[in-house]
């Protein structure tokens, strides 16, 4: 069980490795007032995985506006933890957020959730 539980670890960071570079060229294509895209950061952080990517839009709702979108993961034995965030603001504030579940998943005590005490 472990096993496949870290080969499906595994195999979730190396898609969003490939996947978010391309959620987030349909979203400048699909998107005038994106305006400029970041390049993929792909980090190993305590307990987990970061993969993110930053992006410039210019609107009338956001002007000059930074987004964040980052995908997390952490494993914890054969229990899994996947972050799908989405955020305006700046990938330091956003890795600082994905790096404080990853630690807090990390030291959670999952006994007695679940024998429900």
């Amino acid at each position: 069980m472990l096993d496949m539980a870290v080969q499906m670890f595994e195999a979730d960071v190396a898609q969003a490795r490939t996947l978010l570079p391309e959620h987030v060229a349909r979203l400048r294509k699909s998107n005038t007032h994106v305006k400029t895209v970041g390049t993929l950061q792909n980090e190993q952080v305590p307990g987990g995985h970061i993969v993110a990517i930053e992006y410039t839009e210019d609107c009338a709702g956001h002007p000059k506006g930074i987004n964040t979108v980052l995908r997390g993961f952490a494993r914890n034995g054969a229990t899994q933890l996947k972050i799908d965030l989405w955020i305006s603001t700046g990938m330091a504030d956003a890795k600082v957020m994905a790096k404080t579940m990853i630690d807090r998943f990390q030291k959670l005590n999952f006994t007695p959730l679940i024998n429900g005490k």
